[in-house]
């Protein structure tokens, strides 16, 4: 017998052994990746994002995001800080944003495609005083990029404070989709005379096309 033979009775170990132990440690650990996983961790890098675009401080409780090939993003607790200049520490709070992302189109086209847009209680501070200058007043960047593409908007439950120094101007309106339209409602003083607004118009994103009249209703 050649002194190289492996002895009997020791089991030879296969590669589909190594394998299938390889692929236990990748399912374990996928397993606990996904229920460690918060989105959360990327809520600063959401909070720089929305800063800079907005120019003031934006900072939100929670961020969701359910991944697919229409996913959905969902930021909850969001605020708004007033630039320097203006009274009030929030412009604007919103207890829920929410929008699908076309993932697939994108990927395929680079089209920026928003199927619905959701906004859950926005509570707008408008401020502007006599010089002009607001508290909304947001340099916008010029881009050569396409505009993304948004199916519907809807408004749940907002409010808009409005107050304009120079025409002696200060609301509280009420604004909500119903369907296709808005409506509006609000009461306040416009040149220092008592005023009461109730107006019902088109879809929102219809105020898009410059060349099309927009449908409003006011009374």
């Amino acid at each position: 017998m050649s002194a190289s033979a492996e002895p009997k009775g020791r089991p030879r170990k296969s590669k589909w052994h190594w394998l299938g132990g390889s692929a236990l440690v990748l399912i374990v650990g996928v397993a606990l990746l996904a229920w460690l996983w918060d989105w959360n961790w990327f809520r600063p890098l959401v909070e720089a994002r929305l800063s800079a675009v907005l120019g003031r401080p934006v900072t939100i409780d929670r961020l969701e995001v359910h991944p697919g090939r229409i996913t959905q993003v969902s930021v909850y607790g969001v605020k708004a800080a007033n630039p320097p200049g203006f009274d009030g520490a929030n412009s604007a709070t919103l207890n829920r944003f929410s929008m699908t992302f076309e993932a697939e189109t994108w990927l395929r086209s680079r089209r920026i495609v928003i199927p619905l847009i959701e906004i859950d209680q926005p509570d707008i501070d408008y401020v502007q005083h006599n010089s002009g200058k607001s508290n909304w007043d947001i340099a916008g960047a010029s881009s050569s990029s396409a505009p993304p593409e948004i199916g519907n908007l809807q408004i749940q439950a907002g409010v808009a404070h409005i107050h304009m120094e120079k025409e002696q101007a200060d609301a509280t309106m009420n604004i909500a989709t119903q369907g296709d339209s808005v409506v509006v409602n609000g009461k306040g003083t416009y040149a220092r005379q008592p005023i009461v607004v109730q107006a019902s118009g088109g879809a929102l994103l219809a105020l898009r096309d410059a060349a099309a009249p927009y449908p409003i209703d006011l009374q």
